[in-house]
This record gives C-alpha cells, structure tokens and sequence, in this order.
C-alpha cells in the first residue's frame, strides 16, 4: 500500500511538471509568433522598397533578391514558431487526458 502511495505521489509530480514544462512552450511560441508576424511585416516592407528600387533603377537584382530571400525567412521562421505552439498544445492535451483536434474540423 505504502509502495503504491509513493508511486502515485511521483506520478502526479510527474504529470503537473511536465504539464508547466508543455504551458510554458507553448507561452514561449506564442510570444515568437507575434514577434515573427512583426518580423514578416517589416520583410514585406523591405521587399516593397527593393521592388520599387529595382523597378525605377536604383536599386539592383541582388538587393531585390536578398529582400526576398529575409522575407521567405521570415515566413519561414513564423510557420516553425506555429508549429511549435501546435505541438506544445498538442502535447498539453495528451497530458491532460483531453482528445486531440480532427485536422479538418
């Protein structure tokens, strides 16, 4: 009986470390989703104006292409920061013992 006290107490330590452990990623992919749509913005700004340079002809191919590649990494990088929340909550609700999401519903 003794035995099977402890074994539960640990489990339950367990289950409520690993359930901050999962709310804090996903409290931390949250804050890098807004900080990576801020990013994406200002890419798409700096894409705008090496476009308009290259079009009026101040500016040159390899400017317009560097502004394009910094904003497919900016996408890039709040597409992973997405997934990672996903993930995390993904993770939270198993450890919760709720079902997960149909994809598509």
């Amino acid at each position: 009986m003794e035995q099977m006290q402890i074994q539960r107490e640990y489990t339950e330590r367990n289950l409520t470390l690993q359930t901050r452990n999962v709310y804090t990623n996903m409290m931390k992919a949250l804050e890098q989703i807004d900080s990576n749509r801020e990013g994406v913005k200002q890419a798409e700004r700096g894409f705008s104006i090496a476009q308009t340079r290259y079009n009026t002809g101040s500016g040159t191919f390899l400017e317009l292409n560097d502004a394009e590649m910094a904003l497919t990494q900016a996408k890039l990088n709040l597409n992973q920061a997405m997934y990672d929340y996903l993930a995390a909550e993904t993770e939270y609700l198993k450890i919760l013992g709720q079902d997960l999401p149909s994809i598509g519903q």
